[in-house]
């Protein structure tokens, strides 16, 4: 097990809590959203200086609807059943 992660200085628990909370919110909003420029949306609000600003390619559209049609197959996806076998990877190697 790990020591606790330190804060920087001048920032405290509830104020380091509430900003998590506000990046889990816009994640969770770009997970949801139906279309590549919603889902920027969501994210530029955290991640601004690294998103572009231009729109999505047709080929990049065309990327995200398959990806979206491939989403209900997600649980064999292209590995099929034998990904479900691989052992999941843990910090610090410990089983659990």
């Amino acid at each position: 097990m790990s020591k606790p992660i330190k804060l920087p200085e001048g920032v405290t628990r509830d104020a380091a809590s509430r900003r998590l909370a506000f990046f889990a919110a816009c994640v969770a909003e770009a997970r949801a959203a139906s279309t590549r420029a919603d889902a920027l949306a969501a994210l530029v609000k955290i991640y601004r200086p690294q998103l572009p600003s231009v729109p999505p390619s047709p080929k990049s559209k065309i990327a995200d609807e398959l990806r979206r049609s491939e989403r209900g197959a997600a649980t064999t996806g292209a590995f099929g059943g034998a990904a479900a076998a691989l052992k999941p990877t843990r910090s610090f190697g410990g089983d659990i």
